[in-house]
């Protein structure tokens, strides 16, 4: 009895091979029985469990790079944003800068100069790769240092 990848290759002309090599018969292409299109041999296990990457995402902590600033030259939420999105494309999720309050003498509460903050990025592999795989990198901002490390919390 004719198999379906017997049925395409000689349709297609093709000489019949019916040994396995690697998973698949050597000489055909693999074919979908569904369709009958030819799709490339695969070593995926067909009974694993679907992922959907948008539920099983990676862990904040491991997208994320500790970001400082110098005292006094601070960077906003949207500078910081807009630098990683121009050099690396359209890879932050969310940009956090911590502005402390602080409190003065008799005239209320004011804010002090962000010293550092948190960038989480869609991706993973990015933290690494913008670090280029060191400790920690420095960047220039509109004028202004921007140390980067991985995130690690505590």
């Amino acid at each position: 009895m004719d198999t379906l990848q017997s049925v395409v290759a000689r349709s297609k002309g093709k000489e019949v091979n019916n040994q396995q090599h690697d998973g698949g018969a050597v000489g055909l292409p693999a074919v979908s029985a569904a369709d009958g299109t030819a799709r490339a041999p695969t070593k995926l296990n067909p009974l694993a469990k679907e992922w959907f990457p948008w539920q099983e995402r990676t862990p904040e902590k491991d997208r994320s790079l500790f970001v400082t600033f110098s005292n006094g030259y601070p960077l906003s939420d949207f500078q910081i944003w807009q630098f990683f999105t121009i050099m690396y494309g359209e890879c932050v999720e969310k940009v956090e800068v911590i502005w402390p309050e602080i409190r003065r003498r008799g005239r209320g509460r004011g804010r002090a100069s962000a010293l550092f903050g948190k960038v989480v990025f869609n991706n993973s592999c990015l933290p690494p790769f913008i670090l280029r795989n060191k400790d920690h990198a420095k960047f220039w901002v509109h004028g202004r240092p921007l140390w980067c490390k991985k995130f690690l919390p505590h």
